[in-house]
């Protein structure tokens, strides 16, 4: 995938990558998060993601990154706008949509 440059050899690879990697992880991936959240509620949270969360030393944490996001937001939408231009110049239109998510396949490495 680094040295490629042909978008549907490196479609096939990505998914056949995904298909490798994720497909055997999905099962044990589930009862991982049924573990913390049984875990979390036996420790008397509502979830594993709240019991995560308490571990900042702030009770607006939810607040705090809603803040921050606002913040970023227009760095981000312009950092992707970009990203998505040199792509659509690199692999063309018919591979890079005008709208939606940019192809992850093409993003390398």
């Amino acid at each position: 995938m680094s040295t490629s440059r042909n978008p549907d050899e490196l479609r096939y690879i990505w998914r056949a990558w995904r298909d490798i990697t994720g497909k055997p992880l999905r099962e044990k991936y589930i009862r991982f998060v049924e573990l913390a959240n049984k875990a979390a509620k036996l420790n008397g949270f509502e979830d594993a993601g709240e019991q995560w969360r308490s571990e900042y030393e702030t009770d607006d944490f939810r607040e705090q990154l809603e803040e921050l996001w606002d913040k970023l937001r227009p760095l981000y939408e312009q950092l992707h706008a970009y990203v998505r231009s040199r792509l659509r110049a690199q692999y063309g239109e018919e591979n890079v949509p005008q709208r939606g998510p940019i192809p992850a396949h093409l993003l390398g490495e």
